[in-house]
């Protein structure tokens, strides 16, 4: 990495001008590393010091020029990372035996395989990725922080960091990749007949219950969509871990509804003759990718999840050249209506035990 650039540490990507850092992040195909994402994140109060999460971005600059990023938080608690380490944990000679902070790079409350750093064209990653190692490593003794992560990372960045001496852990994740299908009969056509039958009877079951799927473009949505799926995704925090807070915030939907339409998608299950959907699906969508994101309903009703989460989605993906779907952690069922695995990548070091790397970029 060349002498004149310089990093800085920042409390909060309030302190990029968003034009600059979404110069570097919109040409992923993740969003969830746009500015406006982590800010919404940031400034609702959903990742904030108060709930466990301090902003601590590394920043990368030439000048006025941003030229690398990396989204961090100081983390004292597992909260919202969903990942187990205490198996690592107990690995560990030093770190975070002696001290309880870490450093975590990731998109908060989002375990989708998306985090990477983020660079500006002409750069060259590998060095860069080797400078910003450094610093990462330099801070993080400077300031007692006892390890440092990197989870849920773009699958085809992980390679590097294993020579780099870090442990990478694999954590597989499902999805469904349209293999050309035309419409949902030719999605059907990929089971066998067993299976066909079954999500037949699925689909027809919430059909007599009364239930119509939609499908809603985000910009299309009425704002009483953000004000419910709040509360829809409230409640079912609520009923799968009712000691904990839920991580996001209303002030986070309202922003999303202000903010974010552009990239979101809405599955709404209808009941007929009521005003209010019986359940709804919050996906992302950017390109030819899609994610599942949050749901919820107002009352149990068998299939429904899989009417609003899985079968309207790839429908509404086959109709709209969606290649890729990613429909959130998730298990076997999974499985039985078509996603495959694919890989998922964390990278994990305690700080006292590398001694290889050094920072070769300036301090301001």
């Amino acid at each position: 990495m060349p002498e004149e650039l310089m990093t800085r540490w920042i409390d909060g990507i309030d302190a990029v001008d968003p034009a600059q850092w979404d110069a570097l992040a919109l040409g992923l195909a993740t969003p969830f590393l746009e500015w406006r994402w982590l800010h919404l994140l940031e400034s609702s109060g959903s990742a904030c010091p108060a709930r466990g999460w301090t902003p601590h971005h590394l920043t990368v600059w030439s000048g006025d020029d941003l030229v690398a990023a990396a989204p961090f938080y100081v983390k004292t608690t597992g909260s919202g990372e969903f990942l187990d380490y205490r198996s690592w944990y107990a690995t560990g000679r030093q770190g975070l035996r002696r001290a309880s902070k870490r450093l975590v790079g990731m998109v908060p409350f989002t375990p989708l395989s998306a985090y990477r750093f983020l660079m500006a064209k002409g750069v060259d990653p590998a060095a860069m990725t080797l400078g910003m190692a450094g610093e990462i490593q330099n801070h993080c003794r400077q300031h007692a922080i006892g390890s440092w992560h990197l989870l849920f990372v773009d699958p085809q960045w992980q390679a590097p960091w294993k020579h780099l001496g870090h442990q990478v852990w694999g954590h597989p994740a499902l999805v469904w990749e349209n293999p050309g299908c035309r419409d949902f009969s030719d999605y059907l056509a990929g089971f066998g007949a067993v299976r066909r039958r079954s999500i037949r009877r699925e689909q027809a079951a919430v059909a007599r219950a009364g239930i119509d799927i939609e499908m809603v473009a985000g910009p299309k949505a009425p704002a009483l969509f953000f004000e419910w799926m709040f509360e829809y995704y409230t409640d079912t925090n609520r009923r799968y871990d009712p000691q904990k807070t839920p991580y996001l915030t209303e002030a986070f939907f309202a922003g999303l509804e202000r903010w974010w339409r552009h990239r979101l998608v809405f599955a709404a299950a209808w009941e007929q003759g009521l005003d209010q959907p019986l359940a709804l699906a919050l996906l992302a969508v950017k390109g030819d990718r899609l994610w599942g994101r949050y749901w919820g309903r107002a009352r149990p009703l068998r299939h429904l999840h899989f009417a609003t989460c899985v079968y309207g989605p790839i429908q509404w993906a086959i109709a709209n050249r969606i290649r890729w779907f990613n429909p959130g952690p998730g298990g076997d069922h999974k499985r039985m209506r078509g996603f495959v695995e694919v890989p998922s990548y964390s990278v994990h070091r305690f700080t006292g035990q590398w001694q290889a790397i050094s920072s070769p970029t300036a301090k301001d």
